[in-house]
């Protein structure tokens, strides 16, 4: 069960545009959510990646 939910949002320059502790969060979450091309640019991601396309109600 999971106790805790952390939004990040990344800018156009990916990584390199977050602090430290943020990269850290996305590096170590359990599951991340973002657009294909986000996820790409985290490889280091130990949890499940889960691409959002169109439909974002199919999340909820």
């Amino acid at each position: 069960m999971w106790d805790r939910v952390y939004i990040v949002g990344v800018g156009p320059e990916g990584p390199e545009s977050l602090p430290p502790k943020a990269l850290r969060l996305i590096e170590e979450a359990e599951i991340v959510f973002g657009g294909e091309r986000l996820l790409e640019m985290f490889p280091k991601s130990e949890g499940e990646k889960v691409p959002l396309k169109h439909n974002l109600s199919d999340v909820s």
